[in-house]
């Protein structure tokens, strides 16, 4: 299955600067991506709650998304002008090695 079109990956971190007033920073990155699933409901499981996902989106497995949705940070996929916030991620079932990494949308 080939990455057919490019996206925007954004990753909003929150910290504290010296007075404890939250501050965040937005790192953004081009990345190429496939649509695997769309306006189907599908259930996803993230921690013992499960959610559905109206879009699935495979990428390129990185370790610094999956680091960045456990630390509780949000991950946003800008496709043109419609930003979508990632609401979870897993590895696809047939995945023998890390390659890929599918992003749920919920809407």
């Amino acid at each position: 299955m080939p990455l057919d079109r490019r996206l925007k990956l954004q990753i909003d971190t929150v910290t504290r600067d010296r007075f404890g007033d939250p501050t965040t920073t937005t790192e953004e990155r081009g990345i190429w991506a496939t649509l695997v699933q769309d306006d189907v409901a599908r259930s996803l499981a993230a921690e013992g709650a499960y959610g559905l996902a109206r879009r699935v989106y495979r990428i390129r497995f990185g370790a610094d998304i999956v680091a960045a949705l456990e630390a509780g940070n949000e991950v946003r996929l800008v496709d043109g002008t419609d930003s979508m916030v990632v609401a979870g991620a897993g590895e696809p079932a047939r995945a023998d090695r890390r390659r890929f990494l599918d992003l749920a949308i919920s809407e």
